[in-house]
């Protein structure tokens, strides 16, 4: 189970998204924390891609905030890839 916290989209190349989620982990069962994941995103087809990363577990909602922020940042500032079919 999760809730969707933000979702941001980075240069029409990128979707990033914050959850808020329950561990699965067996051993600390009903912990909740803040989880960002980026996938390439395709503006066309309204569509993720490839999953890039995974960040996070961060137990308060503002520091989860932070770290969307901060992913969002890095890519935004990544170089774009050159196109090699020229």
């Amino acid at each position: 189970m999760s809730q969707r916290l933000i979702q941001s989209y980075v240069k029409d190349k990128y979707f990033v998204s914050t959850i808020y989620r329950e561990s699965s982990a067996a051993i600390i069962p009903s912990i909740w924390y803040f989880e960002t994941m980026v996938w390439e995103w395709n503006p066309k087809t309204r569509e993720r891609g490839k999953w890039l990363a995974q960040e996070g577990e961060f137990l308060h909602e503002r520091l989860g905030l932070e770290e969307h922020f901060r992913i969002c940042s890095e890519y935004a500032a990544k170089e774009p890839e050159l196109d090699r079919d020229r």
